[in-house]
């Protein structure tokens, strides 16, 4: 046996004899009066302390002195840290060799029982309607109850009974705490909600913003304005005619890899049940317009019987030579650009409202967003008087659907999140009360009553001050 290792099994070295500050290393050895010897620990010794100190703190946990839910919230809080970190497999073996008493923590627990009741309705191919209610908690949605309407009358009286025991289920069955209903914008869904906000006051009630997004892209489309009703017709139209001949769509395919490395791109038809489809159908029909005009343009240079676009009966000629005319109408192109144009910024708004990770103060941020883009679009000086009025009908529908809503909530949403400086609201408002620190805190104080049903505690008012 060597000189050293009979007291490597017994005893470990100074944790800081391999440290790279010098001062620090220093210390992992004995004075220089004395040979320059490396402090040690003995191993039994030192195993004992850790253990004690293990079991110390796992009685701790389990009595509840230490609260490793609200810990680990707060370290992910501070580190920035996904709520999907406490999933993850490493972290659940390392809570099983160290933590070994302390109960496993999930991304629930993490943020209580605090939910979002969410209820939708639809009718399937089997003509039956359907209504679901669900729960939604840190971007997972939990079933709570599915049932079949297609045998009730569909007013907001019956809805609100179904919402009622719906909500009333959820907590007591369920044990959770129902902060906030939300539902599609249908008439009676409304109706209902306004109905339901008399009787729980304290519960949040929305809208589905992402809808009200949509039905803004449909006050875009409902208008007066000849032009735009004839230039969006014929969009569709021409990706109808595009998408019903497989052969014309082939050699689109095969022209635009040849320009782009091999990639293709296919022309999108646009359905109304899919939201922001009609901006990325035109969107992509606009990419396509110099394909579209290439592969025009070979077949008009092969002889008759070799061309494959115009081709068949005398019907079917004159509705391709209408489409390639429109395809060679440089108008319709200039015209198109400006609808996608408009629809961008709904189309990103949409996107955005009807992510999981949407939040209130993300829907004042987004309309806010959208009046600014439609403002900008309507001062431009190239800015046409049919580019005005789309402008101002969607600023109008964008005023309808902010005056419709609970508006104190997203507010305080906004001002409580410390990552929007007060800066994003217009400070030249007068009416804007709540910009000012005495304002925000009565907003806060206001909220706190209705919500929880009692006088807000004298912190908040420092919590609004320093937030």
């Amino acid at each position: 046996m060597s000189n050293t290792a009979w007291y490597k099994a017994h005893f470990k070295n100074h944790p800081w004899k391999a440290h790279t500050d010098t001062q620090k290393r220093a210390e992992a050895y004995f004075a220089k009066g004395q040979s320059q010897k490396p402090k040690v620990y003995c191993s039994a010794c030192l195993d004992r302390h850790f253990s004690e100190v293990l079991a110390n703190d796992q009685t701790k946990m389990i009595q509840g002195e230490i609260k490793l839910e609200q810990k680990l919230g707060e370290l992910t809080i501070s580190a920035n840290l996904p709520l999907s970190w406490v999933d993850n497999p490493q972290f659940l073996s390392f809570m099983d060799c160290f933590i070994l008493q302390a109960k496993a923590v999930t991304r629930r627990s993490l943020n209580g029982s605090s939910v979002t009741l969410q209820a939708d309705g639809w009718t399937g191919i089997n003509h039956c309607h359907i209504i679901a209610f669900m729960l939604g908690i840190n971007g997972k949605v939990y079933t709570v109850d599915i049932i079949d309407v297609t045998n009730e009358h569909k007013t907001a009286d019956h809805f609100l009974k179904q919402l009622q025991d719906a909500y009333e289920n959820a907590e007591k069955e369920m044990g959770v705490h129902i902060i906030c209903i939300m539902t599609d914008a249908s008439g009676e869904a409304a109706k209902a909600r306004c109905m339901f906000k008399n009787i729980y006051p304290h519960v949040i009630v929305l809208d589905c913003y992402a809808h009200q997004a949509n039905l803004i892209v449909g006050d875009y489309f409902r208008t007066s304005n000849d032009y735009l009703i004839q230039l969006t017709g014929q969009a569709c139209e021409l990706i109808t005619w595009l998408r019903s001949k497989t052969i014309l769509l082939g050699l689109i395919q095969t022209a635009y890899a040849d320009s782009h490395k091999g990639r293709t791109k296919s022309v999108l038809r646009a359905v109304l049940t899919r939201w922001t489809s009609h901006f990325l159908a035109f969107d992509r029909l606009l990419k396509l317009e110099g394909t579209l005009q290439l592969v025009i343009l070979k077949d008009s240079m092969e002889k008759p019987d070799d061309r494959k676009i115009v081709i068949g009966t005398t019907e079917a000629k004159e509705k391709e030579t209408k489409m390639i005319q429109l395809i060679k109408n440089t108008s319709f192109w200039i015209g198109l650009s400006r609808v996608i144009h408009h629809l961008r910024p709904l189309a990103i708004a949409t996107s955005t409202l009807q992510s999981t990770s949407c939040c209130l103060d993300t829907v004042l941020v987004t309309f806010g967003f959208l009046y600014m883009q439609f403002n900008v679009m309507k001062s431009k000086g190239d800015a046409t008087q049919s580019d005005i009025d789309t402008c101002d009908r969607v600023l109008n529908s964008l005023e309808k659907r902010w005056g419709k809503a609970d508006q104190a909530i997203f507010i305080a949403a906004t001002i409580l999140n410390p990552f929007y400086p007060y800066t994003i609201f217009n400070t030249h408002n007068l009416n804007a009360h709540f910009l000012s620190v005495a304002g925000a805190i009565t907003l806060s104080k206001q909220l706190w009553k209705r919500f929880f049903r009692e006088n807000a505690p004298q912190e908040l008012s420092l919590e609004v001050i320093y937030t």
